[in-house]
């Protein structure tokens, strides 16, 4: 065999050789990263079912601001009037960590999330504490 040939056949086989490497890493990455993004998705649509749920609580004894205060039959739960606002599910996926100073200085510099920063006012994005974190996790 020529050895351009040769050459060329051992540069082929070191490509395919590291693509294989790559995909290995890609799946132990996946490993990792997957079951937090499901676990993430889950988290959200269960806060989202819970906040219909405590919708439908405070219409029904009557402590909901009188704006959205809905009339609800005697043990009826519809949970499908409660769609917009805070009951969105995306409203509850963010969440905004403050750096370890307990400061969210970074986020007012950004100024590029006027949406976000319109759900934190509303109360509809929970602000996470490092310490709330520290104490659920561990240091």
């Amino acid at each position: 065999m020529e050895a351009n040939k040769i050459k060329h056949l051992e540069f082929i086989q070191a490509t395919i050789t590291r693509m294989n490497q790559n995909s290995f890493q890609i799946k132990g990455w996946m490993i990792t990263i997957v079951p937090v993004i499901v676990f993430w998705m889950l988290d959200a649509y269960y806060l989202q079912q819970e906040r219909k749920v405590r919708g439908i609580y405070n219409d029904v004894a009557g402590i909901s601001p009188e704006a959205s205060n809905m009339v609800i039959r005697d043990f009826e739960m519809p949970i499908q009037k409660y769609q917009c606002g805070k009951y969105c599910y995306f409203n509850v996926l963010g969440v905004i960590l403050p750096d370890k100073n307990n400061s969210y200085s970074y986020y007012n510099s950004m100024k590029k999330f006027k949406i976000l920063e319109e759900n934190i006012k509303a109360d509809y994005v929970p602000i996470v504490k490092w310490e709330d974190l520290f104490i659920l996790y561990g240091r």
